[in-house]
């Protein structure tokens, strides 16, 4: 959280979801599979992982202040509502940038990819191999 504390590039993007395209200003934009759960204790926790929709979280100011409001919102479980925090739900969407590379993170892994970022969802695309219940 430090580290996000200081000076942080905007992002000029244009998100491109459900035949509509609009222009974007952001500090930070966050794409997850499905909504991340609100509540005490509930810290990026999802209700369920198969509900079948994107949902992006997007900050189009990130000021000190804000950080610690948002950080202070996931402690209590009321983080949603912040004010300058908008989420979205798609089952598909386009990001479009005129820069060469965007820093992303993918399962906690920073990759530097080439615009424009393509995400859709692809029903029972992921094998589960699950252990037989211990009788």
């Amino acid at each position: 959280m430090l580290r996000h504390l200081g000076p942080y590039p905007r992002l000029s993007a244009v998100l491109s979801a459900g035949g509509r395209r609009t222009r974007l200003r952001v500090r930070l934009l966050a794409v997850v599979n499905n909504d991340y759960a609100e509540g005490p204790g509930k810290i990026l926790e999802r209700s369920q992982v198969d509900g079948g929709e994107l949902t992006l979280y997007i900050a189009r100011r990130l000021s000190p202040w804000r950080l610690a409001r948002l950080a202070l919102g996931f402690g209590l479980g009321r983080w949603r509502d912040e004010p300058g925090l908008e989420r979205r739900a798609a089952a598909r969407f386009v990001v479009s940038a005129r820069r060469r590379a965007l820093r992303v993170m993918n399962d906690g892994e920073v990759r530097l990819i080439a615009p424009p970022l393509r995400y859709r969802l692809m029903p029972r695309a992921l094998t589960v191999i699950v252990p037989e219940p211990v009788r």
